[in-house]
């Protein structure tokens, strides 16, 4: 992810993380690989409770909104906190304002945009590469 976010010269950004491990170790490794490429600059950290209370996704959007040139922000967070995150930034009219960057829990899936498409217009996410093997499935038929 540093690499995308440096290949398109955004050089000011905050990250989003679930609290666990995955989104805690996801902003972890993404702040450690961007100190050691150097260049790019973590404006504020913000972490989603597991159990975020009423207007939990209202107080971070204001927070990512403190800085307004701060506008990329890496996401390693669950679909749900996604889709909560997204509906608190339509709320807040910031439509078109962040540049999500998103991680594979957000990837291809519909579930977390699902009724706010153009909160995520403009949005990047990743995927894992997938590949077939071939002869994989004939090979492991035999093994049986």
């Amino acid at each position: 992810m540093v690499d995308i976010v440096k290949a398109m010269r955004w050089n000011y950004v905050s990250t989003v993380a679930s609290e666990g491990n995955y989104g805690e170790s996801g902003v972890d490794a993404f702040i450690q690989k961007s100190r050691e490429d150097g260049g790019l600059c973590i404006s504020q950290s913000v972490k989603i409770p597991r159990e975020p209370r009423p207007g939990e996704f209202d107080k971070i959007i204001r927070r990512l909104s403190e800085n307004p040139n701060a506008r990329v922000v890496i996401i390693f967070a669950n679909e749900d906190d996604i889709r909560r995150l997204l509906q608190a930034a339509k709320k807040a009219n910031q439509t078109g304002h962040f540049i999500w960057v998103g991680s594979d829990s957000w990837g291809s899936k519909i579930s977390p945009i699902l009724n706010q498409e153009e909160m995520a217009e403009g949005a990047v996410t990743i995927l894992p590469k997938r590949q077939s093997i071939k002869g994989i499935y004939s090979n492991a038929a035999q093994s049986i």
